[in-house]
């Protein structure tokens, strides 16, 4: 892993918001993949497993230390806008938690395993729901205070790192996702 190194705080909430829009088109096709199996179709576990996989690498490893950091730096230097700041470590622990498990039903369909359908849509259903749920909530409360802080040029120190999915240079590991998003979404 990379070294945290000091980026304008401007540069980070960019990169927060382009995050958030990554996991919504991963999160459309988590939904498409939910759909195929409520309708009997069986779901692409590989592709899935890819996603999910990419969820715990990156959100877990990186998005969301970037984001504690932000808010960290927010409750510091701010008070006034520190409120509901203590539930952000508890949701990411949640979505850590609610990533893993997921990851590893897909991780077992993809590998063969027979998983009862309703299981698996009722998963995917509340990992989308959820992870939907905490970026608006971010976007429509804790962002918008960051952004008062952007204009104090601070720094923050966060790991930077390649997204190995949208970033500039995406991982060969990901190759079945990639095709994917090229497929079906407006993506490069």
């Amino acid at each position: 892993m990379a070294a945290p190194r000091d980026i304008q705080l401007g540069d980070v909430m960019a990169a927060l918001r382009e995050d958030h829009r990554n996991f919504a088109v991963l999160l459309e096709l988590v939904t498409e993949e939910a759909t195929a199996a409520r309708q009997g179709r069986d779901p692409d576990f590989e592709l899935l497993a890819d996603i999910m996989h990419y969820m715990s690498g990156y959100s877990d490893a990186i998005h969301h230390p970037a984001e504690n950091r932000v808010y960290e730096l927010l409750a510091h230097s701010r008070a006034e806008d520190a409120l509901g700041l203590g539930r952000v470590e508890a949701d990411h622990r949640e979505l850590t938690a609610m990533t893993r498990e997921f990851r590893n039903l897909c991780d077992a369909g993809k590998s063969g395993a027979a998983l009862l359908r309703k299981r698996f849509v009722d998963m995917a259903d509340a990992y989308v729901e959820r992870l939907v749920e905490h970026m608006a909530w971010e976007e429509q409360e804790l962002f918008p205070r960051a952004d008062r802080l952007v204009l104090e040029s601070v720094e923050v120190a966060v790991v930077a790192a390649n997204d190995p999915v949208f970033g500039p240079k995406p991982e060969a590991t990901f190759d079945r996702l990639l095709e994917r998003l090229r497929e079906e979404v407006d993506w490069r």
